[in-house]
Parts: C-alpha cells; sequence; structure tokens
C-alpha cells in the first residue's frame, strides 16, 4: 500500500506542471479583453497585493513555519499575478507592434507557465525585481493612457519612478541590474522611443499614405492607398521642391475610451526630420472605433530614387503610437 501511495504520489506531482501549464493557458484564452478595461489590471493587482500583505500579517506570527508558509503562498500570488498580467497583454503587444515588449513578456510568461522554470527563477532576487518592474509597467501604462491622459507627456517617467519604488535595494551589487529598466524608460521618454514599455490601450490600426487627402470608406480603410511614390526628374514643380499631388499619411487611432490627447505627426526624410504637424486632440472610440487622423504635405526637398519618407505618430508629445514609410521611385518613361 505504501509503495502503490508513493507511486500515485510521484505521478501527481509529476503532473502538476502540466496541469498549472493547461490553467494558465485556458485562463488566457477565456479571458475578456478591452483597451477600455485597463483598471482590471490595476483591481487585479491590488488584490493579488491585499491578499499578500493580509496572509504575511497572519503568518508572521507563526515563526520559523510561518515564513516557510509566507514564501510558498507570496510565490503563488506573484505567479499568478504575472500569468494574469502577462497573458492579458500578449495580444495587444502583438496588435501594436511593440516587438521588444512583446518578445520580453512572452520570455517571463513562459517562465510562470512552467512550474519547474518558475521554482528555479523564483529563488533569484535579480529576476524578481525585473519582474515585479515589467508587470508595474504594462498595469500602469494602460491606466495612464485611459484615466489620466493629461499625463502622457511624462508617462515613462512616472513608470520609471514607480520601477525604482518596487526595487530591493538591499540586494548590494545588483542595483545595477536592476535599475536598468528604469534608466531605459528614461531614454525612451528622452528618446521619443517606441521601447522597452508599450502603452498598450492605444495603437495605429492599418496607418498608410494616399496621394490627395484619404477618403475614408469606413473607419479604418481609405481609399488612394499607395505603397510607393513616383516622381518624374523632369517636373518642373518637384524641382522646386513642391509635388503637383499632395502626399498625405493617415493613422487612425485604436484608444480606450476616456483618452483624450494631442497627436504629432513628424515626417521624416531617410531618417532626417523635415517637419512636425500637430494635429487636433484624438479621442478613444474603444476597440471598434478608430479616431481618424492625417496630414498632408506638398513641399519637400529634392526627392530622388531610392529616398524613403517616414510618417510617425506621436501622442502627448513623448508616446510613439508607431508610423509607417513609402520608397520614392522614378516613374518609367512612357514609350
Amino acid at each position: 500500500m505504501t509503495e502503490w501511495f508513493e507511486r500515485a504520489q510521484s505521478k501527481v506531482l509529476k503532473a502538476l506542471p502540466w496541469v498549472s501549464l493547461c490553467w494558465g493557458v485556458a485562463t488566457a484564452v477565456m479571458t475578456s479583453r478591452d483597451v477600455s478595461e485597463p483598471g482590471r489590471l490595476f483591481a487585479a493587482g491590488i488584490g493579488f497585493v491585499a491578499l499578500a500583505w493580509a496572509a504575511n500579517r497572519i503568518l508572521v506570527r507563526f515563526q520559523e513555519r510561518g515564513r516557510k508558509v509566507w514564501d510558498f503562498v507570496s510565490g503563488v500570488a506573484l505567479q499568478s499575478a504575472a500569468q494574469y498580467i502577462l497573458l492579458f497583454v500578449l495580444p495587444f503587444l502583438y496588435l501594436t507592434q511593440r516587438w521588444t515588449a512583446l518578445l520580453v513578456s512572452a520570455a517571463f510568461a513562459a517562465v510562470t507557465l512552467w512550474d519547474p522554470w518558475w521554482v528555479r527563477f523564483y529563488k533569484h532576487p535579480t529576476f524578481l525585481s525585473l519582474l515585479k518592474q515589467w508587470l508595474c509597467g504594462l498595469s500602469l501604462a494602460p491606466i495612464i493612457v485611459v484615466f489620466f491622459p493629461w499625463a502622457l507627456p511624462w508617462l515613462f517617467l512616472v513608470v520609471a519612478a514607480v520601477m525604482l519604488f518596487v526595487v530591493d535595494w538591499r540586494q548590494g551589487g545588483r542595483w545595477i541590474a536592476m535599475a536598468i529598466l528604469p534608466f531605459l524608460c528614461v531614454a525612451q521618454h528622452v528618446l521619443v522611443l517606441s521601447w522597452p514599455m508599450a502603452p498598450t490601450a492605444i495603437w495605429l490600426k492599418e496607418p498608410g499614405f494616399s496621394l490627395g487627402r484619404p477618403v475614408f470608406v469606413d473607419r479604418e480603410s481609405f481609399q488612394g492607398r499607395v505603397d510607393r511614390f513616383e516622381i518624374a526628374q523632369s517636373d518642373t514643380a518637384q524641382k522646386d521642391h513642391v509635388l503637383l499631388q499632395e502626399l498625405c499619411c493617415a493613422t487612425p487611432i485604436i484608444a480606450g475610451r476616456g483618452f483624450e490627447a494631442p497627436i504629432r505627426h513628424s515626417w521624416l526624410l531617410n531618417g532626417q526630420v523635415m517637419d512636425d504637424i500637430d494635429l487636433k486632440t484624438a479621442k478613444g472610440n474603444g476597440e471598434q472605433a478608430s479616431f481618424r487622423t492625417h496630414s498632408c504635405k506638398k513641399q519637400f526637398p529634392k526627392l530622388k530614387d531610392g529616398d524613403v519618407i517616414a510618417c510617425k505618430a506621436r501622442a502627448g508629445g513623448s508616446v510613439l503610437l508607431g508610423g509607417v514609410s513609402i520608397r520614392v521611385q522614378e516613374a518609367k518613361a512612357e514609350p
């Protein structure tokens, strides 16, 4: 009987990681997602923190045994919170095409979903600190976008400050590694980069160029879309840096209801900024309807075959939403 029980116990222990993995994946599939509901991430985080605090207050009374139980409970709470937040935002990171954030989040999610990996990594303070910082950034960014859009110009600075708050500075020489993410967030603000953090409650849906002002068929698609820009080098207007027909950049914006911020289009030629155009304030319509924004230009430096024209959209002056580019191609002379 004892031998049978030991074999059964061994099989159960081997199956637990697979059960945990299936539960995590099933939860991710069944969870409903909406860009207008970033508060769910915040509520989930507050709930896990409150549960961990209550468990700590109870278990510390039981001295050594209580500490062991507390370590187990806190580990399970952090693993569950990380799974929920990471699997919630992964589809949004794909939609926003934030590949760096998607890769990092997928790596963290893989560790939390497979129990043997989690047990191994959970012992390293540096990993725990980086994971907590990343979760704070993913949760805080969409909350600011939807509920506090007036703070959008300082989004990544706020995220960096919160990340520094959760760093465990008692870890000695490891503080350099733990300060990497806050440093990158500050650089993201100063240099207007799209990484490492992503405001998952806002993105561009099918941006593109058109010759002449875009005529929107619906909220996302528009007529006159062009994939390359043909010019005639003998054109008199082009010699004067003026195009005969406007080149327009259309950037439909998906954002949660509550979002409201000014949009700026930066036009670039071969990576160098030519012009910044301030557009009207964009508002969030939810995931089902984009807010249509566009800008047009006729004046360009003399273009030549192979040049690349790009248009990037920013919200609040410092949050890069994305962009689109088009290659200049010399039109072939008709026979």
